[in-house]
Parts: structure tokens; sequence; C-alpha cells
């Protein structure tokens, strides 16, 4: 195959200009206006409103390219087209060669006919999605959620990008992925998929590939198989035909395992087209061997809802993903990497790509299948009722299909879902009632979409919906069954608490509020700005559905913590407030494996600087909640209760190993000292959870002081030394009598990281450490210290720019505790 890419320098203007700008593809709109100082940083202050109006404008690209007079004798020559955003139509040499309306969509147009020898032009019209969503909703309005614009749901392009309740009303447009020009003659292969039949034997590659015939003569199919290290472990010869299937077996298999479980070997399928000896087109597809599937049985609470991976059933611990920024052309791999990355650090096994975005790029999969990250995909709809015309069937079917077929063959999808939150909404938000839009959300995820599932990719396990018990609007928030979204706390201002009175099959939805860092906010805001209702701060907080969230995460926060004193100390407060939500809903439902089976929180990332839900901001920091999920992850978990009659302590074993170890419990009173010690052996079987011993204390409390004095320390150690460990206090943080803490802290250095050591004079709760220039990722953050016991803490000196010193470090190091609120 022979091509051109047309990726590189363009030129851009919108359709009431006269002078051209240079632009660059793959990229949007409003990357090339801020490199060229053009425009206003979106996410600065205000300025949101500003750039937005800029979307209400047409706008036009185009560029030169050379073609040679040997490319033009190739048989057939296409535009292929993989991401454009939104609704275009595509001029080559001043003539049409075909529209797209899908910004989900590869577009492959038919340009034999059209390209010339020498010089050629290609010239792109997008129009504004602002205006075309304007329109249609004028023509016919839809129910949608009130934080974006409306009529969105009209138009096939990322929801959220018109605002969502953690994201701006940012409709960005461009070429946002790769576009090029590809000949070729004789034949090419347009896909491959493999299946896979797993038995005692081996392995039975049963493969599939489709394929483009340009000729009459027969040609031949080469199809090679290699291991993880690059060795052939299998090959054959097939007659090619339009579709050619046949079977490999592959003895000894190594089998790819999600994170925690073993390791992520991968084969290559390489196929090669042949007309003899001469190579028409080759394609090349990454696969794991596993099996994998959603195990849905009937026990003694419904039906279960897990994931099961060659025959293990596992807890799926994860969390929600959106897009990385607002702005496409800022997405990079090594940014995704390194959010990823975190993900494996904090001992993910799953991730969701939430279904109000866009189909995530093709190398965030590949990450998965390399870290072994399990992918819940949804398809892209998200809290919308939409209309279901001949034109709009036609257009989310080709979205299917090209989808389907582009993430179908990765080790890590684990299943398809159809959508976001619309079965719950149709049973219980209230929409208006209209008979047949609710057949139309039906026939699309009930009819359409499984039987394109099938079709495409028959042994994946597809869901109709998230929340869901199975589909036909049956009860979508059972506890019974299936999965669910869990938001009494936070929206319903709940307590924490209230999660442990719940029992989902799988928790796929719940999460807390908080702000970011002072780091984080000094990007968008000014220190006149720094107050949470300040009219920047407001922009910046986009939950305004049920209450302004600013005033949620304080509502919350008189509930559990003393009133922050200052500004900064209100950013580290919301943190904490995160992170203990986190634990306790995490916790609860690791207690309670075997009845839950999965943990998935919103929200892992953010798309710009804000405050919301996620547990790393946009520039990649941890929150604090981040280091709370990495502890409430650990495969070996133990964890605490204030039950009727005292402390009672589990260890949850997510291992497939048994686990043997020493656990470690002191009830401390503040000037007291250690009142009741108990240190005993435990055993915990694999993949197993188990109450080990309920301590009481209630003999202690003789009045209110020492209700607001005594902690618990509870620690669970195996050979390698403590592994897993919290305090529980036996009132809310606002009522302990926390004493200051005489923080002091030294850092040492050793070839390849610094060691922290922090020390207290006293009880010190959640103490985080930051560097008032640096950014990194520690060991662990925001935890416990008790009198005169050091902590140390690793800080990677991979986790650092090169230049970095101890005397710098030293220097910018900044610890606060939850004294220092008051």
């Amino acid at each position: 195959m022979k091509g051109i890419k047309l990726n590189g320098k363009w030129q851009f203007k919108s359709r009431k200009d006269q002078d051209w700008l240079e632009a660059y593809v793959p990229g949007t709109l409003y990357t090339d206006l801020l490199k060229l100082g053009k425009m206003k940083d979106p996410f600065y202050g205000e300025n949101e409103e500003e750039v937005k109006a800029l979307s209400e404008l047409d706008y036009e690209y185009k560029r030169s390219f050379e073609v040679s007079e040997a490319l033009l004798t190739q048989d057939k020559i296409v535009l292929e087209c993989k991401g454009i955003d939104t609704i275009a139509e595509i001029f080559i040499n001043k003539q049409s060669v075909g529209k797209t309306q899908n910004m989900h969509r590869t577009y492959e147009f038919d340009v034999k006919g059209i390209l010339e020898v020498g010089m050629n032009e290609i010239h792109i019209i997008i129009d504004s999605p602002l205006q075309y969503i304007k329109q249609k909703d004028e023509e016919k309005s839809l129910w949608g959620v009130s934080s974006t614009v409306p009529g969105y749901q009209h138009i096939r392009k990322a929801h959220c990008a018109f605002g969502w309740d953690w994201g701006p009303q940012l409709p960005d447009m461009g070429i946002f992925r790769e576009i090029a020009i590809k000949a070729y003659s004789e034949a090419r292969v347009t896909d491959l998929y493999v299946k896979q039949q797993h038995s005692t034997d081996g392995v039975r590659l049963g493969i599939e590939v489709e394929i483009e015939k340009l000729t009459s003569k027969e040609l031949l199919v080469e199809c090679q198989i290699s291991d993880a290290k690059g060795q052939m472990v299998a090959h054959t010869y097939e007659a090619a035909n339009d579709l050619t299937a046949f079977n490999i077996n592959i003895e000894d298999p190594e089998l790819w395992w999600p994170n925690g479980y073993g390791k992520q070997p991968l084969y290559e399928v390489k196929v090669i087209l042949k007309n003899e000896d001469k190579e028409c087109d080759v394609l090349r597809k990454r696969i794991g061997l596993r099996t994998l599937r959603i195990k849905k049985e009937k026990d003694q609470w419904g039906e279960g809802f897990c994931f099961e991976i060659n025959g293990l059933s596992i807890f799926a611990l994860g969390a929600n993903y959106i897009p990385e920024d607002n702005l496409l052309g800022r997405n990079t791999l090594e940014r995704t990497r390194k959010i990823l990355e975190t993900c494996i650090r904090s001992n993910f096994n799953c991730i969701r790509v939430w279904g109000g975005a866009y189909y995530a790029e093709d190398y965030f999969y590949d990450l998965c299948d390399e870290l072994g990250l399990i992918v819940w995909q949804d398809f892209m709809f998200a809290c919308a009722v939409y209309n279901l015309t001949e034109d709009f069937k036609d257009n989310i079917m080709a979205e299917f299909e090209d989808n389907i077929r582009r993430l179908r063959n990765h080790a890590s999808l684990g299943l398809w879902c159809g959508n976001n939150e619309m079965e719950s909404a149709w049973c219980y938000w209230g929409l208006p009632e209209d008979q047949k839009l609710r057949l139309d959300y039906l026939k699309m995820f009930e009819e359409i979409l499984p039987e394109m599932v099938r079709k495409f990719d028959p042994q994946r396990f597809y869901w109709p919906s998230s929340p869901s018990s199975g589909g036909g609007f049956c009860e979508p928030s059972s506890q019974d069954k299936g999965d669910a979204h869990y938001w009494d706390v936070w929206h319903g201002k709940k307590p924490f608490e209230d999660f442990e009175n719940q029992y989902f099959r799988f928790a796929s939805e719940y999460g807390f509020q908080s702000f970011p860092s002072m780091k984080t906010i000094r990007t968008f805001a000014e220190e006149k700005d720094f107050n949470i209702y300040s009219p920047v701060m407001e922009q910046h907080q986009k939950c305004i559905d049920n209450g302004h969230g600013n005033a949620t995460i304080m509502y919350y926060m008189a509930q559990y913590y003393p009133y922050p004193k200052n500004f900064e100390m209100t950013l580290y407060a919301s943190q904490i407030l995160q992170g203990d939500c986190l634990k306790v809903a995490i916790e609860h439902w690791r207690r309670n494996r075997g009845r839950c089976m999965g943990s998935t929180y919103w929200q892992l990332n953010d798309c710009w600087p804000v405050a919301s839900w996620a547990t790393i901001d946009y520039f990649g920091r941890w929150k604090a909640s981040q280091y709370y999920v990495k502890r409430a992850y650990a495969p070996v978990l133990i964890s605490a209760k204030a039950e009727e009659g005292g402390c009672s302590l589990y260890i949850t074993n997510d291992t497939l190993e048994v686990f043997k170890g020493e656990v470690s419990c002191q009830i401390v009173h503040q000037t007291k000292g250690v009142l009741h010690e108990e240190v005993f052996g435990v055993t915990a079987e694999s993949l197993s959870v188990r109450h080990m011993i309920t301590i009481p204390y209630q003999q202690y409390i003789t009045n209110r002081s020492d209700e607001r004095n005594i902690y618990i320390v509870y620690k669970l150690y195996s050979d390698k030394g403590c592994i897993s460990s919290d305090t529980l206090l036996l009132v809310k943080p606002k009522q302990f009598e926390f004493k200051e803490t005489g923080l002091k802290v030294d850092i040492v250095e050793y070839e390849d990281h610094f060691e922290i050591k922090v020390k207290s004079d006293v009880f010190a709760r959640r103490i985080g450490i930051e560097f008032k220039e640096i950014d990194t990722i520690l060991e662990d953050n925001y935890f416990d210290v008790y009198p005169n016991i050091v902590k140390e803490v690793k800080l990677m000196k991979a986790d650092l720019d090169n230049d970095i010193t101890r005397e710098m470090l030293q220097d910018q190091i900044k610890l606060t505790s939850v004294y220092d609120l008051m």
C-alpha cells in the first residue's frame, strides 16, 4: 500500500475572515488559536464564555500536497479521516469528496478520479457545532442535563464538550486525529478479527481476515503468530477470499491477566496478503490469550455481577475515566501513560471509559493491554433522550461498527455498555412522557446495539446501560443484581456512613468532590479570587444540578471537620473529606466481597483545572484522595468498623496466595497512653474476606473527654513489614481534641530515592506532604503519625526531574495536618 500522510502544517481561518493562519493536524481550533496568541486561555479566570463564542463560527482548513504519477496508477485511492470534529464537508481540487457528521467515526472517501499529478489541494469546511445544535433543538427539543448547552444529543460529538457537571462549555472543533491518502492495487486487508477457544490442550484461535479484492488473480493469506518474546509460535497459508477464516492452535499459551493476578504477555498476529511472492498488504494486531466474561449467577443475595478471567472471579478495583483535556489537540501518549500508570500504582485492575465523552485513542487501549487494566467500555451516549430517525440510526450504526471493529481485539476490553444512566433516567428522573422516544431507547440499546455486538464481537459481553439490572426498565438501581450508581451521598446529602447500608453487586459510580491544590488554582485564579464563592472559583465549579457544589463540600465539611481557618486550609480539608468518603465506601464493599464484586468510583481525572470528583487533577497531581484510594485498594487490606460492642477488624485478601501475617491493634488515649493492646497471627485464604476480631473499647470511655481523646491504631504485617494500617476515631474529626503536633521532618538521600522521615510529639492526623514548586508522587501521603514513631516515606528519584537535590526538597517541603485547620 502506498500513501501520503496529511498530518502536519495546514492553514485555517473562520469563514468570515480573510487571513489564513497556521494550523497543525492532528489538532483543534482552540489549540491552534492558543499557539498563535489569538485566543485567551479558556481555563483561566472567567474566559470560558468568551472562548465558547468562537465555536459559533464556521471554519475552514486547507493544505497542499504532492501526488506522484506512480500513486495515481494504483487501482484504488481513498482519503481516510480518522477523526473530524464534527459537521464537515471535504473538497479536493475544489470537488466535494464527502461529508462527515460524527466525530466518533472513521470516514473513507474514494478520490482516485479527483487527484492529479503534481500539487493538489484539500479544503475542509467545518460547521459550527453550536449553530448546528441550536437549529436542531429548535426543530425538536429533547431532554438533557441542565449543565450542558441544549441540543447536545442531536450531534454525534462528545457530549461533555458542551459542558457537564465537572466540565466547561467549550465545544472545540477541528481535525483531531490522523488524515491520509491511501492507495493500493490488487487487494488490501480491511480487517482482522481473532476469536479464542480455550481448552486443556491450548488455545484455538479463529482468525477472520476481511479482504477487498480488486483483481481476479488468486491471492494468498500468510498468517504469522509471535509470542511476547517475538518468537514465532504458529504459521500458516490460506487461499484469500473476501472473508478468509481459518484456525490456528497455540500450545502452552501464556495467559494474559489483569494487574495483580499475573503478567500481561501479548501475542502478535501478522497477516500478509500476497500475490505470488509480492506483498499486497500487511496488517498486525496484538492480542492477549485469556477468557473474560461477566459472571451472573444466582446466589443468596440475588444475582452476581463480576468479571471472571481465566476462570477466576475477581473484585474489580478502578475508577471512571473522562477526557484528559477539553482541548483534544493537547492529548498525548505520554500524558495518557502517566494517568494509567497512576492506576497501576494505586492497585487498579479496571477502568471505565464513560459514555458522555469519546472513544479513547488507540494507544489508550494498547496501554491497558500492557498494564493489565480491564476496560469497561461505554458507547457514547449519556444522560439524554435521543430521537431515532432513519438518518440518526444509519449514523450511529456506522459508529458502532467502526468502534467495535477498532477495539475488539484488545485483551483489556472487558465489556460493551450501551450508555450512561439513561435507563435509570427514564425510570427515576421524571423525563417528559413520550412513548415514541421511550421506544427509541429500547430499539437503540436493547435491539440495535446488542445485535451489532453479536455480529462484530460475539465473544464480548454486552450490558444495556449503567446502572442496570439487565434492561427493560426493570429496577436499574437494584441492589440484588447488575451494577449501581449511588449518589445519595453527595447529591442527597446523606452522611458517608450511609454507604455501609448499601450492598450493590457492582458499584460502578459513586464519589465526592474536592478542590484541587493551591498550585493548580494559581493557574486559573489570582489572589483576589481566593474565596470558594468568588466568581472565578464558582466558574470552576460546574455541579449546579442539585445545589451548588462548593456549598455541598462545605455542608459535608461542617458535618465532619472544624471550619478551616483560611482558603488554603479549605482546599486541604476538602481533599481529606473526599478521601474519607471514598475510604468508607471502598472498605465497606471490599468487606462484602462476594456480594459486591466491583468498585469504579467517580472519577479518576479532570479535563481542566476545576473543583470536581477527580482524585487526580488536570495537571496529573494526586489529590489526597488518590493516596486514600491506593491504600483502600491494597491487595491485602485491613479495615476497621465501629460496631456495637467495639471495633471490628476485617482482612480482605484479593491475591491468589494464602496470606499469613500478624495484626497489631492498640487503643490509645492521647494523655494516658496505651489502654489496651492486641497482637495476634492471622491467616486469610486467597480471594477472601474474614472478620478477625471485635475489640471492646466502651469500658475505657467514662466521659466525653475520653471519646475525644481515644483513637484505635490497627496494623497488618507481612514478612515485608507493615502493608496496611490506619486509625479509627471514636468521634468525628471536628470533635476530636487534636494537639499541636510539633512536626519534624528530615530527608535522607539514597542511590535511587529519597527517604522523608516525619516525626510528631503527639498523634497527628492526615499529614500531607507538599513541595512549594516541585511536583512528584510519594510512596504514601496524607497518613497518620503516632507519638515519637518515625514515619518513613519513599520518594523515588525517577519521579523527579534530574536536577532536584536533597537540599531543594528540604527547602521546599511543607507539612499540613488536621490540627492546622484550626
